[in-house]
């Protein structure tokens, strides 16, 4: 793996690079641990939450023009973190290989627990990049269905799912979602093809935003849907995809026709480092954060 952080829970991810190893860690313990002479280093996996020891810091690794890399380590780190054998069996960056294993996490597997946490408490800000990322304004009745289906799903539980991939993985679990009647961004990429490829909408502005209505004598079959996580090692960096897909239904046989279709990259950083850069923030859904706590 190419990333690390420096503690369990919500904790800002970084490149795997000496200079980063130093300033974040200070190369003290439990981040160093000297033994016979000779000095290891350590961290915590992003995925997992497992320890890991960082290889090729300060000297040239025995693969060949190899950056540093951090690879999973089999035992706890005391102050640092505990292993886990599942939570490291179901971790992406465990194996280049890896695929899920059948049927769902543990309930009390500490990935789950987190993550689930996490969603509790950050759940405005799984909306807002998903806002960001689609043109969509999810408000709070979408908000509330998306979260049911999430909860009915049991996302968290997902082999797949992590605390990095929440909002993507969140959105993953609704079924399509009418976008009759629902506001999106005005001049977005999302209102642009939808003007341009769906002869049966028209819009009415609202600010910043455009609410999606019928043409006259028309009727509206407008769906989007996220679909087709996938996930794959390439040189140590974990590459995440979803894809957003908006469709038309056309005619008796609702045969769906495609007015875009996206691929959004999920950046393992970009959650956790939001989360951490705007911890403070005052400007936090009241609504969103209740409806997450009354619905979990």
């Amino acid at each position: 793996m190419d990333i690390f952080k420096t503690s369990t829970g919500i904790s800002k991810i970084h490149d795997i690079t000496t200079a980063n190893y130093e300033v974040y860690t200070r190369k003290r313990p439990p981040y160093r641990r000297d033994h016979h002479g000779k000095s290891s280093y350590y961290a915590v996996c992003p995925e997992c939450e497992n320890p890991i020891q960082l290889i090729g810091l300060f000297k040239d690794t025995k693969e060949a023009k190899r950056r540093p890399y951090g690879r999973h380590h089999g035992s706890s780190i005391p102050n640092l973190a505990e292993y886990d054998e599942q939570d490291y069996i179901d971790c992406r960056l465990s194996d280049p290989n890896w695929t899920a294993a059948d049927g769902k996490r543990n309930p009390t597997s500490r990935v789950a627990v987190n993550t689930l946490a996490i969603v509790r408490e950050q759940f405005d800000r799984v909306i807002y990049i998903l806002n960001k990322q689609t043109g969509l304004s999810i408000r709070y009745n979408l908000a509330k269905k998306m979260l049911m289906a999430y909860i009915s799903d049991e996302g968290w539980l997902f082999r797949y799912a992590t605390m990095n991939n929440i909002p993507w993985i969140f959105a993953q679990c609704s079924p399509s979602i009418p976008l009759f009647g629902q506001l999106i961004k005005k001049d977005s990429e999302l209102h642009k093809n939808i003007k341009e490829n769906c002869s049966t909408v028209r819009f009415e502005e609202e600010g910043s935003y455009v609410r999606i209505k019928q043409a006259e004598n028309q009727y509206v079959n407008l769906y989007c849907l996220f679909l087709n996580h996938e996930t794959h090692l390439s040189d140590d960096h974990l590459i995440e995809t979803i894809e957003f897909w908006v469709y038309e239904e056309i005619g008796k046989t609702r045969e769906p026709v495609t007015i875009l279709k996206k691929v959004l990259p999920i950046e393992t950083d970009y959650f956790m480092n939001l989360i951490q850069a705007d911890k403070n923030s005052k400007n936090r859904s009241k609504n969103l954060l209740s409806l997450a706590a009354e619905l979990l």
